[in-house]
C-alpha cells in the first residue's frame, strides 16, 4: 500500500485527443501530469471489454498508476422496489469484474436517494443491500475487491458522512469515498468554508479514525472538486479557477501531510486541461531526472513551490535569443519562467507539465510572453 497520497483524474480531460482506445496513450497522458491514479468511468453502464481492460491495466501498471472504477449511476441501494436493489447488486458485480480485469480493487458507487421514505428507513434498506452485495461479491470470487460508498452532494440523496460510515461498518473491507466537494455543497457552503476549513477537515479526519479505527482511515478514497450549489445541494462541478465556490484544497493537503495520511484523491473538476497555459516563475531549487522544483514567485498562485515535469514536447528556450536549449543547460539557483498546463496535481508541492521553459534570463529583463 502507498505511503503517500495518490492523485488522479476521473476519466480523461478534453485535451486528450487520441480518438481510438489506446492503453499506452492513456497511461502516458496520465503519467505526463505526474498522476498516479485513474478512475475509469462507468456511469452509464459497464461496457469496456475485459481484454481491453487488461491492456489498460498493464500499461498503467508500468507507470505505477492505480486504477479504480466508478460504478453505474443506476445503483439504488435504498430503493422501495426490491428489483432495483437486486439490480444494484448486479451493477456492483459487473463493476468488480471490470476492476479485476483492470488490475485494480476499488469500486466507487452512489448509494441512491431517500425517495418517499425517511432517511432512517432508506439507510436500513441500504444496509441490507450492502450486506447482500458483500455476500454476492464473495460468492462470485470478488472477495479482494473494495466497495467504496460515496458521500453525496444533494440533500435528498443518501450519502451524509454518517450514512457512508454506517455502510462501511457492514464489512471491514468497505472503504469510504469522501467527496469533499459534495459535503461542501450539501451543507450549502458551510462545511469547509474558507474560514473554518482547517477545523472542518480535521474534524472529518478525526471522525474517520474514530469510526473506522483501521487502515481505511489512512488509505481512504476521495473525490475533490469545487462545486456550485443551491438550497438543494450540489448544482454542478467547477474548475479550480472558479473560486466563487469551494471547498479550498490547500488546508486539506496540509493536514494529510501532517498526519501522514495516504488516500487516493480523484479530481472530478470540469476539465481545464485544454485551456491556455499558466505562467510560473522563480528560482530553481532542485533538478532531478525530467523534473525541476521551482520556488514559485507568482503571487497569484497559492503555492510557494511547484514541480515542473519536463517532457519531450517541452520547449526549452533562451529568453533573450529564443534559441533552443537543452535540459542539461538548466542550473540550480537560476531564475526560470515557465508556462504549464492548468492541470496540476493537488500534492504539496503541486506537479504540472511544462509546455515552455524560458532560461538564461538577465537581471531586470522582461521575459517574453507565450
Amino acid at each position: 500500500m502507498n505511503d503517500t497520497p495518490r492523485f488522479g483524474t476521473a476519466g480523461l480531460a478534453d485535451s486528450y485527443t487520441v480518438k481510438k482506445f489506446d492503453p499506452a496513450a492513456i497511461a502516458a497522458y496520465t503519467a505526463g501530469f505526474g498522476l498516479t491514479a485513474f478512475e475509469y468511468q462507468c456511469g452509464r453502464g459497464v461496457r469496456l471489454a475485459h481484454d481491453k481492460a487488461a491492456a489498460l491495466g498493464a500499461a498503467c501498471a508500468e507507470r505505477d498508476i492505480a486504477l479504480s472504477v466508478h460504478a453505474p449511476y443506476y445503483i439504488s441501494m435504498s430503493s422501495l422496489e426490491e428489483d432495483k436493489r437486486l439490480h444494484s447488486i448486479d451493477y456492483l458485480l459487473q463493476s468488480c469484474a471490470l476492476v479485476k480485469a483492470l488490475g485494480g480493487r476499488r469500486v466507487i458507487f452512489h448509494s441512491g436517494s431517500c425517495g418517499k421514505q425517511s432517511r432512517e428507513e432508506a439507510l436500513e434498506k441500504a444496509l441490507d443491500t450492502m450486506a447482500r452485495a458483500v455476500k454476492a461479491c464473495d460468492k462470485a470470487g470478488f472477495e479482494d475487491c473494495i466497495l467504496c460508498p460515496e458521500t453525496m452532494g444533494k440533500v435528498n440523496q443518501l450519502g451524509t458522512l454518517d450514512e457512508v460510515l454506517a455502510l462501511c461498518e457492514v464489512d471491514p473491507r468497505i472503504t469510504p469515498c469522501i467527496d469533499f466537494g459534495h459535503l461542501y455543497a450539501r451543507s450549502c457552503g458551510v462545511q469547509f468554508a474558507d474560514a473554518t476549513a482547517v477545523a472542518d477537515y480535521a474534524a472529518l479526519l478525526d471522525t474517520l479514525a474514530a469510526r473506522l479505527g483501521d487502515d481505511r482511515a489512512v488509505h481512504f478514497h476521495a473525490h475533490f472538486s469545487r462545486i456550485a450549489y443551491t438550497k438543494g445541494g450540489e448544482k454542478c462541478h467547477l474548475t479550480f479557477a472558479d473560486t466563487a465556490f469551494g471547498p479550498p484544497h490547500a488546508p486539506l493537503l496540509a493536514l494529510l501531510k501532517e498526519r501522514h495520511l495516504a488516500p487516493t484523491i480523484i479530481c472530478e473538476s470540469a476539465g481545464t486541461q485544454a485551456e491556455g497555459p499558466v505562467p510560473v516563475w522563480g528560482t530553481v531549487q532542485e533538478i532531478a531526472e525530467g523534473r525541476i522544483r521551482l520556488e514559485n514567485s507568482n503571487d497569484q498562485d497559492p503555492y510557494r513551490e511547484i514541480v515542473l515535469v519536463i517532457g519531450p514536447e517541452t520547449a526549452i528556450l533562451d529568453a533573450v535569443t529564443g534559441a533552443p536549449r537543452l535540459f542539461a543547460d538548466l542550473q540550480e539557483n537560476e531564475t526560470l519562467y515557465a508556462y504549464v498546463g492548468p492541470a496540476m496535481t493537488m500534492s504539496l508541492p503541486p506537479i504540472a507539465s511544462a509546455q515552455v521553459v524560458l532560461c538564461g534570463i538577465p537581471a531586470d529583463f522582461g521575459a517574453p510572453t507565450y
